[in-house]
């Protein structure tokens, strides 16, 4: 991909990189084992916490600025003890701006905590005492309905389910005048506050919930949470960049065109993925029914409309760049034929927009002329699944993989390299085409996750062909040329990285859920003591 004219291939690539620099190598292998272990174990592993507002996130922060640091460290002491053999690297400046982001992550993340459990603590104090006399009052009025009809008191697990903090549904049937009582005590306690001095807890409370730069802080910090593992990925890529020693001049444009394209069919394949697991639900994307709370204009994006759109935006933005090789150069017909690429993603983005559109339904109606009664009608409708089947998407996919299979390369590995990014499209495609025909066969009945079979396959195929499509690039397609590696060798590596990577994606899930549960757990412990408060 992104071929141009000029034949950049023929200038020379220098032969000092950090792969062949046998220097203090131990210091190198120390450096990237621990940043591995931080950005690809700990960091992902703080997020899912993070998701399940676990308390044990801080633990998982804690080990990612401790093996960050450590990492940091090593990396210095192989810097000093080395030549710089890749002058101007991104990555140094990369590694120190994501030092400080991922420091000041960490700071903002412990005042934002802060200020919601003292807010939160406060409300609770605030509440106890209105729940301790309101549990008083029907304690003892059940004591007394008790001897005067020999009848069993309910338990304290009978008011778990109340209107009221912990008031059960039958006491308040039952005993409503003590329940008005302490329902006229709370809110004359509310109007009059502001003759009580008000406490350090509840002025926590009125900034964390009026504040707007608590809000936008709090915004912030989640886009940083989300967006750190993108950095993260960025970060090692220009690492591999930076130790090969690949990319240099004009070749960068080469190599960022099969990075940043590889890179966005490895993240929609762990999207995939993600989505065959059970995420996205709350929005209809996980191969469920759209839950019905959803808001009019949510519930009318569909997963299918925002590929179709990601498809638009690629193909307008990829017009041009596709020729940044060679700027200011004749156009060849190698050139129109990636013009010609982004021309299929147009128009095939646009065209899958349409069909998801529902004004398109509106305005295209098409009934028949004499439509049966309406006790007849309803026997001849057919149920519709709640996803939508639109297969513009895949048919991109398709004919972009056959497009690329049959690339012209200037080498035979390239070639094959190719080759086996087009199949794994190709793959990907008649996936998620055997997806749309389970669910049209059996459409979904449930707002849980369907998890058709077939997305497993697509999103392996989207995976590993991101991945060969990154290693396709020229430099390391001439790096596997000068040292004797196969594509085979290229492609088992990546179908290796690719399954290992699936299982930690599941993994990780797996680790949200599980703290989900153990907060609710506590949540319901919490609430039982505080019942308990007499």
């Amino acid at each position: 991909m992104n071929a141009s004219s000029e034949d950049v291939s023929s200038s020379p690539i220098p032969a000092e990189s950090y792969f062949k620099e046998h220097t203090s190598s131990n210091l190198l292998l120390a450096h990237i084992i621990f940043m591995f272990l931080g950005w690809v174990g700990a960091l992902p592993i703080s997020m899912m916490l993070n998701i399940a507002k676990s308390n044990l996130r801080y633990l998982s922060q804690i080990a990612f600025l401790g093996l960050h640091g450590i990492g940091t460290i090593f990396g210095l002491a192989y810097n000093s003890r080395t030549p710089d053999l890749y002058p101007k690297a991104s990555h140094n400046g990369l590694g120190w701006a994501l030092s400080a982001l991922i420091f000041a992550y960490f700071i903002i993340g412990i005042v934002k905590d802060s200020i919601r459990r003292t807010s939160d603590s406060g409300i609770k104090d605030e509440r106890a005492p209105f729940i301790a006399e309101a549990t008083g009052r029907m304690t003892r009025e059940e004591e007394r309905n008790m001897k005067a009809s020999n009848q069993p008191s309910r338990t304290s697990s009978s008011r778990a389910a109340s209107p009221y903090p912990n008031l059960s549904e039958s006491s308040v049937e039952t005993d409503s005048e003590t329940i008005f009582d302490v329902h006229l005590h709370y809110n004359s306690r509310l109007e009059h506050g502001y003759d009580e001095p008000m406490t350090w807890s509840r002025r926590w409370a009125n900034v964390s919930g009026s504040n707007l730069f608590v809000r936008i802080l709090d915004l912030w910090f989640d886009v940083v949470d989300r967006g750190l593992l993108i950095l993260g990925f960025v970060a090692i890529c220009t690492g591999i960049v930076t130790m090969a020693g690949i990319f240099h001049e004009k070749h960068i444009f080469n190599g960022l065109a099969h990075f940043i394209k590889g890179g966005i069919f490895v993240g929609f394949g762990i999207i995939t993925l993600g989505r065959w697991i059970g995420c996205f639900a709350e929005f209809g994307w996980a191969w469920n029914l759209k839950p019905s709370n959803l808001a009019k204009r949510t519930a009318s994006i569909s997963m299918e409309t925002v590929e179709c759109f990601v498809i638009f935006l690629y193909g307008i933005t990829n017009v041009f760049l596709e020729h940044l090789s060679a700027w200011g150069g004749a156009w060849v017909p190698q050139d129109l034929e990636h013009v010609a690429i982004s021309l299929l993603f147009i128009g095939g983005g646009l065209c899958g927009l349409m069909v998801e559109s529902k004004a398109l339904r509106r305005l295209v109606k098409a009934y028949p002329e004499a439509l049966p009664h309406d006790g007849e009608f309803s026997k001849h409708l057919q149920p519709q699944p709640g996803i939508s089947i639109n297969p513009i998407p895949a048919m991109i996919i398709f004919l972009l993989g056959m497009i690329l299979g049959g690339h012209h390369q200037m080498s035979t590995e390239s070639t094959m390299m190719h080759k086996q990014f087009g199949n794994l499209l190709v793959s990907a495609s008649a996936a998620r085409c055997c997806s749309y025909l389970l669910l049209q066969i059996s459409p979904p009945t449930s707002m849980y996750p369907s998890r058709p079979p077939s997305e497993l396959v697509c999103s392996f195929c989207f995976i590993c062909g991101g991945f060969m499509l990154m290693a396709s690039n020229r430099d390391t397609v001439q790096s596997m040329i000068d040292n004797g590696v196969n594509t085979m060798v290229v492609t088992t590596v990546a179908m290796g990285i690719t399954a290992t990577l699936m299982a930690w994606v599941i993994f990780l899930l797996m680790v949200k859920g599980w703290a989900e549960k153990r907060e609710e757990k506590r949540e319901e412990k919490w609430r039982d003591r505080l019942v308990s408060v007499q």
